[in-house]
């Protein structure tokens, strides 16, 4: 094809596409973490250490939030996603409208993904029905995966470009190994045939996860010393989706808090500045 025959965009829509332009600090200024983990192992208490969230609330996990002993200091809010219309209104209102007052969100929270999947996919049937009286809402067809899935994807990835901290809850399920590890490793061990992944049907994880940062596995479990409860984020763990893509995470945080996770990853965003100032002399 001739360049000749290409449309070339006006002035405004190249001054546009500069503006996509961004410096390696820019595009890590945000947390971008998906977090799994079985239920009941504190995914939601980490949620309330971040920064002025707003969370959306898909299985009701997040009303513990309001438990102001626990969490004095939780500045978020806490939306109950009861239809997928909330969830793209809120985008809309993070979009356009997070400098109002009452507004305000640094951080935004789906809580969790597994349930978000389970809502579209209830809504793709309803349309489905609405259409055609004949289907059934209680019988699931292969086209209504796939629609269920690409809602997900679509406004996952919405999100994912707003300005803020991201973070990607999912409840834990165990999956088979992935492709090509048996050839990878020596290791006889049949249990790490099976591993710890984010409850997602395998497009949507491998998508979700494709988008983050940190891929955090959260579990709960007793002090030895101690006997108390406590909980622990693991970014390198056998058998685990656990994932660190800069390489600056430790192992594992126990107890973790924003501010704990921050002070790994903020390091990672000062040496991207430090380097940038290096090539600039």
């Amino acid at each position: 094809m001739s360049v000749a025959t290409l449309h070339m965009p006006d002035i405004e829509e190249l001054k546009e596409a500069m503006k996509k332009a961004q410096s390696p600090t820019e595009t890590v200024q945000y947390l971008e973490l998906v977090l799994f983990g079985k239920p009941k192992s504190g995914k939601t208490h980490f949620c309330g250490t971040l920064p002025r969230p707003l969370i959306l609330d898909f299985d009701g996990g997040a009303a513990i939030l309001g438990n102001k002993q626990k969490f004095p200091n939780f500045d978020g809010k806490v939306v109950r996603v009861e239809s997928w219309k909330d969830v793209e209104s809120w985008y809309w209102l993070l979009h356009s409208f997070n400098d109002r007052k009452g507004m305000g969100f640094k951080t935004v929270v789906w809580d969790t993904v597994t349930y978000a999947h389970y809502l579209a996919m209830d809504e793709t049937k309803i349309e489905k029905v609405s259409r055609d009286p004949s289907k059934s809402r209680w019988q699931s067809e292969m086209s209504d995966y796939g629609k269920a899935n690409d809602r997900v994807k679509f406004w996952v990835n919405q999100y994912k470009n707003l300005p803020l901290h991201k973070v990607w809850v999912c409840h834990e399920r165990e999956d088979e190994a992935p492709v090509g590890w048996d050839e990878a490793v020596d290791e006889d061990d049949d249990e790490l045939a099976s591993w710890a992944v984010p409850d997602l049907p395998q497009g949507v994880r491998g998508f979700v996860m494709g988008l983050a940062n940190l891929i955090g596995h959260q579990m709960r479990g007793r002090s030895k010393k101690t006997g108390k409860v406590v909980y622990l984020m693991a970014f390198d763990r056998p058998r685990s989706a656990a994932s660190d893509r800069f390489g600056v995470m430790p192992k594992h945080i126990i107890d973790p808090t924003f501010e704990k996770l921050w002070s790994y990853y903020g390091k990672m965003t000062e040496e991207v500045n430090e380097d940038a100032s290096s090539d600039g002399e």
